[in-house]
């Protein structure tokens, strides 16, 4: 899922994640929130 921002978005998929985006954890990816933050998401 992706949710567009007039700046940004949200995403919960790691794959889509780059500087500035906004990672959204869930049960089910909060293994990859270092990665996350690898690519410059805000969690």
């Amino acid at each position: 899922m992706k949710l567009k921002l007039e700046n940004s978005f949200i995403t919960d998929n790691t794959l889509e994640c780059e500087k500035e985006c906004f990672f959204l954890q869930t049960t089910q990816n909060a293994k990859f929130h270092a990665q996350a933050l690898e690519k410059g998401a805000k969690i």
